[in-house]
């Protein structure tokens, strides 16, 4: 559970938005979570990015992807999910990794906000023991291929089986849930991150009991021309 937040600079109400836009809403993949401690950033840039400060009970959870319709034939992922209940959330508040400070929190100004960068064009969320595996089958696959690329022979391939033949997916794929072992639970869930490259939030979405009941990524492609 997490106590409401006396600063009003940390919330975010994305209730106009889900309302008044339609999104057709994909499970990318179910992400375990061993030890409840959730790491969210560009895959390919993960390393030093921190856990955020809260966690939840280890398990699995639904990545639900949000995607939205720009135009005909195009369409954009909006926000990323984690779902931890079927309860809905009735209000947002910025997630912040572990080592953001109470002072910095506080510092916060209207429209600002903590986030993480991108700049592969992908997103993802997965287990802090998890990014490390990741880490290390990277680091693995280039030290036994070093003239070979992780992406292009290892992902690009998934990406297309998982999604590349969905009708709102690009051909070479738009989200994949991806193990980088095989035969070990641990897994990292990809996705577009929206128009692309940038830096972008994570918040907490609570009920109206000021439980967590999911985590969003929002990647500004709806909502900020209320």
């Amino acid at each position: 559970m997490l106590a409401p937040d006396p600063s009003p600079n940390i919330t975010h109400d994305f209730l106009p938005v889900l309302q008044t836009r339609s999104f057709s809403e994909i499970v990318a993949g179910e992400l375990f979570l061993p030890t409840g401690s959730i790491v969210c950033g560009d895959p390919f840039f993960l390393d030093g990015v921190r856990p955020f400060k809260e966690k939840v009970d280890p398990g699995r959870y639904p990545v639900i992807i949000s995607i939205y319709k720009v135009e005909e034939g195009h369409h954009r992922i909006a926000f990323g999910r984690i779902r931890f209940s079927d309860i809905p959330a009735v209000r947002w508040q910025l997630a912040f990794m572990d080592d953001v400070t109470d002072e910095q929190i506080a510092s916060i100004e209207p429209g600002e906000f903590y986030g993480y960068g991108v700049d592969a064009g992908l997103a993802c969320f997965t287990d802090a023991t998890s990014m490390e595996l990741f880490d290390k089958s990277m680091d693995d696959f280039y030290k036994n291929h070093p003239v070979k690329n992780y992406y292009t022979d290892v992902l690009a391939p998934e990406f297309k089986v998982s999604s590349g033949d969905h009708p709102l997916s690009v051909p070479e794929g738009t989200w994949n849930n991806h193990f980088p072992v095989k035969g070990d639970d641990r897994n990292v869930v990809m996705f577009s991150s929206g128009w692309g490259d940038g830096t972008y939030p994570v918040y907490w979405g609570l009920d109206a009991s000021g439980n967590i009941t999911e985590m969003v990524t929002d990647f500004g492609v709806v909502g900020y021309d209320q």
